[in-house]
């Protein structure tokens, strides 16, 4: 699957779960609506199955398993956020199996969370899909419906 195309530099991200896509300015958490954590989309989950939205390297994992950043093919970099204030569930809720440095492919299964825990106990369940890093004067186009299938794609970069 071309997802980084060298020739035009132009990288494509795929929904990494199943729901709604909405800009990233709708997001419930402020941080990352005004974009200070980067552009990008939000999910609003049917499943708690999240899968890497593109081939990539693990270059974060938050402690308590709700975040994870990959580092892409162009250079950027890319923090998948399941929820919001989702850290002060100390893990519970989150089960997953990275390592830091762990390469992965489009569609490799990157956690599996607790869906209606999280929908009981944090403020939104929504995934959050914050790029950063990008070269310069690269455009960003959003695939923003609803209904979308994890895989679907989402986001073109370049």
């Amino acid at each position: 699957m071309g997802i980084f195309n060298k020739k035009t530099n132009e990288l494509e991200l795929y929904c990494p779960i199943s729901g709604n896509v909405k800009d990233i300015s709708e997001a419930p958490d402020e941080v990352f609506a005004k974009k200070m954590m980067g552009d990008g989309v939000i999910i609003e989950p049917t499943d708690g199955k999240l899968y890497a939205p593109c081939d990539g390297v693990i270059s974060m994992i938050f402690p308590t398993k709700h975040a994870i950043g990959i580092r892409l093919a162009n250079k950027g970099a890319l923090l998948i956020h399941f929820g919001v204030d989702t850290v002060n569930l100390g893990g519970k809720g989150f089960s997953c199996s990275l390592k830091l440095n762990q390469r992965v492919k489009k569609g490799d299964l990157l956690l599996n969370a607790d869906i209606a825990y999280i929908r009981a106990n944090a403020i939104s369940d929504c995934v959050i899909m914050a790029l950063s890093e990008l070269p310069n004067n690269v455009g960003l186009r959003k695939n923003i419906r609803n209904n979308v299938t994890s895989g679907d794609p989402i986001i073109k970069i370049g």
